[in-house]
């Protein structure tokens, strides 16, 4: 009776653990970590972005460079009792800074900190390409607003991520995380490991607590709207998703935004999509770097 007891006992912990592996799997292709072939849409999203909270800076270090330039005329003009100091300690430190110089002032502050990003999504592949600048001014004497742009990449195409330097031609290559997670849901789906899979669910932190609040939608771009969502009621950032699909359906389930309304301090940031195309095919250059690019290979890290 013994031995029987023993048998009846272990067959109904392989019960519970196989009943809990069918739940677990269940809520794991709800939150995208399961994944199963489908046909899916390939999609173009261009956005533009008016980094207002960029400008605002960039006007802030102008001023800094401008007052500072009229101090020193002010002193050199009125022949204050400092200037000989103030002179001295330009000529060691700021050879090239010239006190006599005009300064060069911007006349349309709004062409400054205007930045781009097109985006691509096709089955698990995924493609970001941003560009922006960075803002310097000139210790010249002049206050110049000194512009270096930067053309930078995100690149998966489905077997490796890429982060790309496009202004330099280089690359980093990592594993795609589609990748890790099909090797995980293979893990997942044997019957021999039945404790991985309880403790991939226990990390994920099922059942996970994703829940959003949706605060109103938009129109953009005539046809296709979309759906503001914020963490929690009152929040003055809020991000608009694609009210036909918020995430694109792949294994990352990377979100389809064609809005976002972030404040950095009172400053408004808006990114907004200028191009929205809906299509069946994307070619797979735009997955990947070009061939002439170098590479570094990280994907044994």
């Amino acid at each position: 009776m013994i031995g029987y007891d023993l048998f009846k006992f272990c067959e109904s912990i392989k019960m519970k653990i196989s009943t809990s592996s069918v739940l677990v799997i269940g809520a794991l292709s709800i939150i995208g970590y399961v994944y199963a072939e489908q046909p899916k849409p390939a999609i173009h999203i261009k956005h533009k972005l008016d980094n207002v909270h960029v400008r605002n800076m960039l006007k802030i270090s102008w001023d800094i460079c401008a007052n500072e330039k009229k101090m020193y005329q002010d002193a050199k003009k009125s022949g204050h009792l400092t200037w000989p100091i103030m002179e001295e300690e330009l000529k060691e430190n700021r050879p090239d800074y010239d006190v006599d110089a005009a300064l060069d002032t911007p006349t349309d502050w709004k062409r400054f900190a205007n930045e781009t990003e097109q985006e691509y999504f096709f089955n698990d592949k995924y493609a970001s390409y941003k560009q922006s600048s960075k803002y310097t001014i000139s210790k010249d004497g002049r206050c110049s607003v000194l512009v270096e742009p930067k053309h930078s990449a995100t690149l998966d195409n489905g077997q490796f991520r890429y982060l790309v330097n496009v202004s330099n031609g280089t690359a980093v290559k990592y594993k795609s995380g589609v990748v890790s997670i099909r090797e995980n849901d293979k893990l997942l789906r044997s019957q021999e490991n039945e404790a991985a899979l309880v403790a991939a669910a226990n990390k994920l932190g099922m059942p996970a607590n994703k829940s959003v609040i949706t605060v109103g939608s938009e129109r953009i771009l005539g046809n296709h709207t979309c759906d503001y969502k914020v963490i929690k009621e009152g929040q003055r950032s809020k991000i608009c998703y694609w009210t036909k699909m918020n995430h694109y359906p792949s294994v990352l389930e990377r979100p389809i935004i064609l809005k976002s309304i972030i404040y950095v301090g009172n400053d408004k940031n808006v990114k907004q999509a200028e191009i929205f195309k809906v299509t069946s095919k994307i070619d797979d250059s735009i997955f990947v770097p070009k061939s002439d690019f170098k590479i570094k290979d990280r994907t044994k890290y």
